[in-house]
């Protein structure tokens, strides 16, 4: 999989990720997995987590873009 992620304000700042699926969840699991990052991000959990599906990705690769060093 492979995934682009850029800033609304600045399309010259971007990350990008690349990686193979390395597992899948769904039901209460992938439940709890929305919830949790509508907390972190929200404060509250998830309206309607119901067909949900998680997939944990194994990164390979990643490369950012007007973005400072890490590391």
């Amino acid at each position: 999989m492979a995934l682009a992620v850029f800033d609304s304000e600045d399309p010259y700042r971007s990350v990008q990720v690349r990686g193979v699926v390395a597992g899948r969840r769904a039901g209460e699991a992938a439940s709890e997995d929305i919830h949790r990052l509508s907390r972190h991000y929200t404060g509250h959990d998830y309206g309607d987590p119901e067909g949900r599906i998680s997939y944990l990705i194994a990164v390979e690769s990643w490369s950012s873009y007007g973005l400072p060093e890490v590391g």
